[in-house]
């Protein structure tokens, strides 16, 4: 039996993009609302599809943890860490992916 590559095993195709961005990070194990105990930290999206994203930042994160990608002109949208890397960081967005589509869209028309 054949395996399957990663991309293979994607629900969706990722674009390639390098686009600047902004991260909200919750402090650690802080209770509440992560907007209330966050802070941002700059990020490059490194490729992004509806269900997810790979961004380059300098900064520890932990797996599982939920954060806010804000990108630009696009809005914030509400992620969770996928996998670790050392600089670069899997995201798996927790809406809805046809909200997401239109934000890709944008991404490898406009940039």
């Amino acid at each position: 039996m054949k395996r399957r590559t990663k991309a293979e095993r994607r629900r969706h195709p990722r674009k390639p993009v390098r686009e600047s961005a902004r991260i909200l990070l919750a402090g650690p194990r802080l209770p509440g609302r992560l907007e209330d105990h966050g802070h941002w930290q700059d990020c490059l999206i490194l490729n992004i599809s509806p269900g997810g994203a790979k961004i380059s930042i300098d900064a520890l994160l932990e797996l599982g943890a939920a954060v806010r990608l804000e990108i630009g002109r696009f809005g914030r949208f509400a992620a969770e860490i996928a996998w670790l890397g050392q600089r670069e960081f899997g995201l798996r967005f927790t809406g809805a992916p046809e909200e997401m589509s239109e934000v890709v869209l944008g991404l490898a028309v406009y940039g």
